[in-house]
């Protein structure tokens, strides 16, 4: 675990943490894609002190290598800590490692790291090696981060090898037939052939299969014990039927039957259904049903939903609205320094506020302030007040981003007096 003692370490630069707490507030994809390598060294000065990150860098201290991830994934044993890994292949290298750095698909710096000085080695230097490289990342929720593990790299650690081999399957762990047949235990693994002929020996049992070839070929030779209905002359064959439905069997021919008021006379449906009033289905084919004998469908109204444009859009008035629709977008968190994100259909408009304290100075303090989340799109406006009374005249100078606003605290009587500065923000 990292503490103030810690000589190597990870950390969120100030970007990337703005961007995870946008991505968990916003429910989206995270997607961190680059890893960078650098020797920490610019000045290419002999034994140069270990760099030590900071949440301020947008950029390694001097950069030899930026590659795709091989895999992004979160640990094993905590669910909390995200593992980067790169592979550096024994053709690349004669340079020291001793910084790394994390980059999204927007091509910012998101994480950095130190590490112990390591010297990656070329082949003609008389030591070449593969050399893997993981930075261990704590975030608040991997949630959001998109995992990536990569088909196409051809590069792969032994490790990696052995552990992928290990999950195969044994030839030891295979079915015989006679426990494929019994059918209890889950354990071994089977061919789609011995599948087959295990379902086979099942059917047999009850005489519905012909076990030689091993396909189903009895079906309609079996006379079952409950309701009955056939065609009078083989199976239809032609746009119209080829004649009234079977008597027999207890059924009666639906073309033949006179009106029924008792309860001893049932059609034949699905999951056996033998009421002698049947309720009808309520959907958008049968919308007169009397209100005491309706179900409601969701599989004939499904086309009845609103679609989320339509929802945004507002415009339709012959669909049906789901809860999960409605409320898609919104986010708040209701604080000191807190966010509403309004729902999509509201135009998913963004208001923040919060407070920022400033220190005293002369004439003039330039504060960069924060916003608790990202503005996906936009930040429109700020308006911000001071509590720092009537010697700070004047607040000016705005430079405001998606991720903060940049303002400056000036007082011509020579004195900016300590205190909070309130803001609230608008954008989408």
């Amino acid at each position: 675990m990292v503490d103030q003692t810690s000589q190597f370490y990870a950390i969120l630069t100030n970007v990337g943490a703005a961007k995870q707490a946008n991505a968990d507030a916003l429910g989206i994809a995270w997607k961190i894609t680059d890893m960078a390598v650098g020797d920490g060294n610019p000045g290419n000065v002999e034994n140069p002190a270990l760099p030590q990150p900071s949440a301020n860098w947008t950029a390694l201290l001097n950069e030899w290598r930026r590659a795709p991830l091989n895999q992004l994934k979160v640990d094993d044993k905590d669910s909390s800590i995200i593992v980067a890994e790169q592979i550096i292949p024994a053709d690349i290298g004669g340079r020291w490692i001793r910084e790394l750095g994390l980059y999204d698909a927007d091509g910012d710096l998101v994480a950095v790291a130190n590490c112990a000085p390591t010297y990656k080695p070329l082949l003609n230097q008389g030591s070449g090696r593969t050399q893997v490289v993981r930075m261990n990342l704590i975030v608040s929720s991997a949630s959001n981060v998109q995992l990536k593990i990569d088909p196409s790299v051809v590069l792969a650690t032994r490790e990696w090898v052995t552990t992928g081999l290990a999950g195969k399957v044994n030839a030891a762990d295979k079915a015989t037939k006679a426990i494929a047949e019994a059918g209890v235990d889950d354990s071994k693994w089977m061919t789609s052939f011995s599948v087959l002929q295990s379902v086979m020996k099942q059917l047999d049992k009850v005489g519905l299969a012909d076990t030689s070839p091993p396909v189903l070929a009895n079906f309609e030779a079996v006379v079952p014990s409950g309701i009955y209905m056939g065609y009078s002359s083989g199976h239809p064959t032609t746009p119209t039927p080829g004649g009234p439905p079977s008597e027999g069997n207890n059924l009666i021919s639906i073309l033949a039957m006179s009106p029924r008021s008792d309860a001893t006379h049932y059609f034949a449906m699905e999951n056996g259904g033998t009421s002698a009033r049947r309720r009808m289905w309520y959907g958008q084919y049968n919308a007169q049903a009397p209100a005491a004998s309706m179900f409601w469908s969701s599989v004939l109204t499904s086309d009845q939903l609103a679609t989320q444009a339509e929802v945004d859009a507002g415009a339709a008035d012959d669909v049906v609205v789901t809860p999960k629709k409605m409320r898609f977008g919104f986010a708040a968190n209701i604080a000191l320094n807190g966010y509403i994100v309004f729902p999509s259909w509201l135009g998913g408009l963004v208001i923040q506020w919060g407070g920022f304290s400033h220190g005293e100075a002369t004439n003039y303090v330039a504060m960069s302030v924060p916003f608790n989340i990202a503005f996906p799109s936009a930040c429109y406006n700020v308006q911000c007040i001071s509590d720092a009374g009537v010697t700070t005249s004047d607040l000016n100078g705005f430079t405001r981003v998606n991720v903060g606003v940049t303002l400056a605290s000036r007082d011509p009587t020579g004195l900016v007096v300590a205190g909070t500065l309130y803001w609230i923000a608008f954008g989408k």
